[in-house]
């Protein structure tokens, strides 16, 4: 049985049966990246007044470990076209 799971950010539903748990956390996390990027506005001063549209450069993902789930994370990042050192450049 197939069951579409809602996704951040209205980005296209992921079918449960393909993907592992891991898998769409992983893709919408990806996705609601994708999405702010251009769309959000970030304060872009001490005031806090908004002053331009989120940068990939503001964002950042911080994980508890490394895992199976930095993986899947890079390759849902890359999948979408949302630039990402990877975890090999990463310092941890």
């Amino acid at each position: 049985q197939h069951q579409l799971l809602p996704t951040a950010f209205n980005e296209q539903p992921i079918e449960k049966s393909h993907l592992g748990l891991r898998q769409r956390e992983a893709a919408q996390l990806a996705g609601a990246i994708r999405i702010m990027v251009g769309e959000w506005w970030v304060a872009d001063d001490d005031r806090g007044q908004i002053g331009r549209p989120v940068r990939y450069s503001d964002i950042m993902i911080l994980v508890r470990q490394r895992s199976g789930f930095m993986d899947q994370l890079v390759r849902a990042l890359k999948e979408r076209d949302v630039p990402v050192a990877g975890v090999d450049a990463m310092i941890m």
